[in-house]
């Protein structure tokens, strides 16, 4: 219905500064993103507070890996967190490969502390790690 009156599909929230898509990215749902897309949703629209890009919304907090997949058909980059989050160690090497401080990166202010050492979290947990050809490791931690 928003759509049929004019929607901007990237108006943006005022907290995560998230667009439509990233939160049906979140959500999981291809239809929607589908849509979305046809309507002029920008994929790769720089800006959300947690700086991990529509890609990032569908694994963040919960996996949606068909929905990643869809985006990434769909022309979406992946950055060095959900490279590590979705398994793809070629993603990782690639992103890698372009640049070596991606293995040094700092997720945003809001999530920065969820990078620190697992004893000194709440809850934990480590994610997911891969080890690059040179020894390299990146570790991606994150939250229940």
């Amino acid at each position: 219905m928003l759509l049929k009156r004019g929607f901007d599909v990237n108006l943006r929230d005022k907290l995560d500064k998230a667009t439509a898509l990233y939160w049906a990215a979140h959500s999981g749902n291809t239809a929607v993103i589908q849509r979305l897309l046809q309507d002029g949703a920008e994929i790769e629209l720089e800006g959300d507070a947690h700086h991990i890009g529509v890609l990032g919304w569908t694994v963040y907090l919960k996996a949606n890996t068909e929905a990643a997949k869809f985006l990434l058909s769909c022309g979406a980059e992946a950055n060095i967190f959900t490279a590590v989050m979705l398994d793809r160690a070629d993603l990782v090497q690639r992103i890698v490969d372009q640049d070596r401080s991606q293995l040094g990166r700092r997720m945003s202010e809001f999530d920065h502390s969820r990078t620190e050492p697992p004893e000194k979290q709440y809850w934990g947990g480590i994610l997911a790690e891969f080890r690059d050809p040179d020894g390299n490791v990146v570790t991606l931690v994150g939250r229940d």
